[in-house]
């Protein structure tokens, strides 16, 4: 698990809320521990665990999108966005993933590409798994070969918040004045697969890491909603091998 932060240390005015990225020290860090695990076991491999997504899987969304990247499941419900470098002024139509930027410059837009870099260059880590975005679930592995996802939202107290439009509905005005939350964002009755129709539920996700000798460090990772667990059955959703 690794802090993706929270706010760059330089505010500027975007347009959008802009977030921190892991900076170049974490990723070194990273590269140290994985440098010192692998005199224990050479071939070692491992999943990472932060908040912030990185902009890489933005750029797994448009490789999906595009062809380049076949292997994936899920889908982003957050509302795309439009990101505009203020130094530069370079914009760039973003999906909705809300994903990691940092100190940014006019030569330097952000993205955690720092331990994204070295994610890559070590091949230590398979499997990357971020939140944030609460109604997006993507997985999928990018053409690096690194399974990006998203884990499922859980928390009931976190949006989408009310089950309807018709609970506590005297909150919805303020909710929506105070977050500017979108009617996904606020109802779980609109939390709806694009592909299936069907409404969605908060739940958890499961990465299942196979580490007989014969497989060691394959995956295989799926939803199972709050209401399958309540009523002991587990319904695997979203799964993907790798």
């Amino acid at each position: 698990m690794i802090d993706s932060n929270m706010y760059p240390d330089v505010k500027v005015n975007s347009g959008h809320l802009l977030y921190d990225e892991v900076s170049a020290e974490q990723a070194e860090w990273y590269a140290w521990n994985v440098q010192g695990l692998r005199t224990i076991k050479s071939d070692i491999q491992s999943s990472l665990f932060m908040h912030m997504p990185f902009r890489a899987y933005a750029d797994m969304y448009n490789d999906i999108q595009s062809g380049v990247v076949t292997k994936s499941s899920g889908f982003i419900l957050e509302e795309g966005w439009t990101y505009t470098n203020p130094f530069s002024g370079k914009s760039t139509e973003m999906p909705g993933i809300y994903c990691q930027t940092g100190n940014i410059s006019a030569d330097y837009d952000g993205g955690g590409y720092a331990l994204y870099d070295k994610i890559v260059e070590l091949g230590c880590t398979k499997a990357v798994l971020a939140g944030h975005d609460h109604v997006n679930n993507l997985r999928g592995v990018d053409k690096n070969g690194v399974m990006l996802a998203y884990g499922r939202c859980c928390g009931y107290h976190t949006y989408p918040f009310f089950k309807d439009e018709n609970e506590l509905k005297w909150l919805h005005p303020f909710v929506r004045s105070l977050f500017n939350y979108t009617d996904v964002q606020m109802f779980r009755s609109k939390w709806i697969d694009p592909e299936t129709g069907r409404v969605l539920g908060k739940g958890v996700s499961y990465l299942e890491v196979d580490l007989s000798a014969e497989n060691y460090g394959a995956c295989h990772m799926y939803d199972v909603a709050h209401e399958s667990l309540s009523n002991g059955v587990v319904d695997k959703e979203y799964v993907l091998d790798f």
